[in-house]
């Protein structure tokens, strides 16, 4: 004879304790605990979403494995209760991007008690593992203690400020400096660049609006005497971040031989640094790598009609920013034999 689908004491004991945390959470907390799908769940029964006071969902979110039942709390011990996790759950909670709590409680008793997952915690035995869940960690009276597993809840408000403050001062006709750390250089990042020019983008206002506006610097070089172009890893800083950025060859600044565009031509095609005495006084002299020039200026002036194709420029306005381009290069004179 064919038989019902059955709904175990254990199924109500399992649904009773995720009732019991999403009203502990809802009540106590004001926050939103939503439960996993169980074809979805791996050891995590479900989620809470952090909500401030003002009723804001911030994005934060806690995990957390439920097990109800006087069972859970049977290997009690001075301190609290020994909670017997299965292996296949240790490396999942380990890697898990959020904190994990492990929760027990059982309709016998009042209180829910939880402690966060931490292989620092836990006792590892052959294929399982132990954690002590203090009694002094009752669910309902630790939302503070929750919060300060978490990071600060960060905003991007006063960074979009920035940004937009910026902006108006390109078109007040200021000039714009990105500051490259030595730390970015030395671990060839060149993120904040791509985030920075991304935005700009965004708009054909706002790209029009920051045309030739933009110099970058770079933090770490102090010694006067040394040229950006002279140390390997700027040098091949500028030529990654025009490789994967050539776009930005639209933004720097132009009609000057001192920004960035000033020395582009030496960090791509820089061999050595000279010098000569002339009896009067030393003169510095460097030597480049002519072969090297034409492929910069392929990268370089693709960067910018992408941007110029983009914006469809007119003829008379790419050939004038061909020109101002052409001009701030600075391309050095051939070495001499």
């Amino acid at each position: 004879m064919p038989t019902n689908p059955k709904y175990t004491k254990a199924d109500q004991t399992g649904e009773m304790g995720v009732w019991t945390v999403s009203r502990i959470v809802s009540f106590h907390f004001g926050w939103v605990f939503r439960k996993n799908h169980s074809e979805h769940d791996f050891g995590i029964d479900g989620y809470l979403d952090v909500v401030t006071d003002e009723g804001d969902v911030t994005g934060q979110q806690i995990a957390v494995q439920i097990k109800y039942g006087e069972s859970y709390l049977s290997d009690e011990n001075p301190l609290g209760f020994t909670f017997r996790g299965e292996g296949k759950h240790l490396n999942y909670y380990k890697n898990h991007p959020m904190p994990v709590l492990i929760i027990i409680g059982s309709p016998d008793r009042e209180n829910c008690y939880w402690e966060v997952f931490d292989s620092e915690k836990i006792v590892a035995r052959g294929g399982s593992w132990t954690l002590n869940i203090p009694k002094r960690n009752v669910l309902q009276n630790d939302k503070v203690k929750l919060l300060k597993l978490l990071p600060d809840i960060e905003t991007i408000t006063e960074e979009a400020k920035h940004f937009w403050k910026v902006t108006t001062a390109m078109q007040d006709g200021g000039i714009g400096i990105a500051a490259i750390s030595e730390d970015e250089v030395r671990r060839k990042d060149t993120s904040f660049l791509h985030d920075f020019i991304g935005k700009i983008l965004q708009q054909k206002t706002t790209t029009r609006n920051f045309q030739s506006k933009i110099e970058i610097m770079f933090d770490g070089v102090e010694d006067s005497q040394t040229e950006i172009f002279e140390i390997d890893e700027y040098r091949d800083y500028i030529k990654l971040m025009f490789d994967e950025l050539p776009q930005i060859s639209f933004f720097l600044t132009k009609e000057t031989k001192f920004g960035l565009l000033g020395i582009i031509p030496q960090c791509f095609a820089f061999q050595e640094k000279v010098t000569k005495d002339y009896g009067k006084g030393d003169r510095v002299y460097v030597r480049i790598d002519p072969e090297a020039i034409i492929p910069m200026l392929e990268i370089i002036f693709h960067g910018l009609n992408l941007v110029t194709n983009y914006l469809e420029f007119s003829k008379e306005e790419q050939k004038l920013i061909d020109d101002q381009l052409m001009a701030s290069l600075n391309l050095p004179i051939p070495n001499k034999k």
